[in-house]
């Protein structure tokens, strides 16, 4: 029975304070059966005024002395005018407090039409709180009691708009392509336009589809790729957060960036970085929107991307610190730079010298345990040249890549000995 039934003609003010005023005399005197038929009196009176809040207190005033007579079918049908009064005051989450009262009552009764009922219509009007985690929750209980009827097609209209409503706006996902939505909601004309309005939303974003693509779903370790998301809207929509999921072993450069002002297009980019090869799945990415009243989320497709290992490159220098003279000691320095995107594992350098060139200090042979990609190494020898001229020495570097394949590089360095200095004698 819709909250708007029952309203008589006159001052509701007046009708309302003299009905609330009996049911305070009749619940002094015990009188349990007219207390609740002035409390249900005063609250249609209320929603005459309109007086939405007060309506709802007198309803609720009115159900808990139903309860105490046992008279189930008065209870459900105040309860449900407390419901749409609350929805009329747009006080959703005092409509789902109702609604816990209306649980207990199918509980109490072992009816699932009436729990199926208000726990889809508890999931609606929690959705339009924008309290999306106890929406989902309730929606769950309604799947639930949804098990109990096995083959038993379910008379509920509300449970499928619930449905869909959850699929597309809290799961972010499309809902399946055999969902339906009834041809009549048969809930009072209150919460029907309620229901409406939210029906509207779905509508207007049932083709926007929120979507990930990256630039290469082929890359080599640490080589940066870039992606964008992408989503439209027929009205401007505000976007106020975003949930990127992403494999530990990738990184994302730089926070998405958020548009301060609603649009009906978004295409915003963002660049990862691969720290360990193998196959990964980038996203889904959920965005959270906000339209003037209502906040939903949205998912996107998730993306495989295949990272490989890049192949370490070495490059082998050596060098004199300053020119050298015959016969006298300098210091030749050896850098090895790993000039790529990829790690070089057991790197050992040997170094061969010319009879002509003698080693004074430091080592001909050197290992590495690690030289990372983009690194590189040095380390000085000091020599003595016996004569001068150019002499030519060999480097050869052996290391491992990324699979732990042996691979070698040899280079040769040339020094430009200049003739000894001689001194002047006293």
């Amino acid at each position: 029975m819709s909250f708007l039934k029952g309203v008589f003609s006159g001052n509701p003010e007046k009708s309302a304070a003299k009905h609330e005023k009996r049911a305070r005399e009749h619940q002094a005197e015990g009188n349990e059966i007219r207390a609740g038929d002035e409390w249900a009196a005063a609250g249609r009176d209320y929603t005459k005024i309109p007086d939405y809040k007060r309506a709802y207190e007198a309803f609720l005033q009115a159900a808990q002395f139903y309860l105490a007579l046992n008279d189930d079918k008065r209870e459900n049908a105040i309860l449900f005018d407390a419901i749409d009064a609350a929805v009329a005051n747009q006080d959703f989450i005092a409509a789902s407090a109702a609604l816990d009262q209306v649980i207990r009552l199918g509980t109490r009764n072992k009816d699932d039409e009436l729990l199926i009922r208000a726990y889809s219509l508890q999931t609606i009007l929690l959705f339009a709180a924008n309290d999306l985690a106890k929406s989902k929750q309730k929606h769950r209980e309604a799947e639930k009691v949804k098990k109990r009827f096995g083959r038993k097609k379910i008379k509920t209209p509300i449970y499928p708009v619930a449905s869909i409503l959850v699929s597309r706006f809290i799961e972010g996902e499309v809902p399946p392509s055999d969902a339906q939505l009834p041809t009549r909601i048969d809930e009072s004309a209150t919460v029907t336009q309620f229901v409406e309005t939210l029906l509207l939303l779905y509508q207007n974003t049932q083709t926007s589809k929120l979507k990930l693509v990256l630039d290469k779903e082929q890359v080599k370790l640490k080589e940066p790729v870039s992606g964008r998301v992408t989503i439209s809207f027929s009205v401007p929509t505000h976007m106020i957060d975003a949930q990127f999921s992403i494999p530990s072993n990738i990184a994302l450069l730089e926070a998405l960036s958020i548009p301060p002002e609603p649009k009906k297009k978004f295409k915003i980019p963002f660049t990862l970085e691969p720290r360990l090869p193998g196959t990964f799945e980038v996203g889904p990415l959920v965005m959270i929107f906000q339209t003037e009243s209502q906040r939903f989320q949205l998912k996107s497709n998730p993306v495989q991307i295949e990272i490989t290992a890049a192949k370490p490159r070495i490059h082998l220098i050596a060098e004199p610190v300053s020119p050298p003279h015959s016969q006298e000691e300098f210091e030749l320095i050896l850098r090895i730079e790993n000039n790529s995107l990829g790690d070089a594992a057991d790197v050992q350098i040997t170094i061969t010298l010319p009879p002509s060139l003698l080693l004074k200090t430091g080592t001909l042979e050197k290992r590495i345990i690690t030289l990372p990609s983009q690194q590189h190494v040095q380390f000085p020898l000091y020599l003595i040249a016996t004569k001068a001229g150019t002499h030519d020495g060999q480097i050869m570097c052996k290391y491992q890549g990324p699979r732990g394949q042996s691979q070698k590089v040899e280079t040769t360095f040339s020094v430009e000995v200049l003739p000894r200095v001689r001194k002047e004698k006293d």
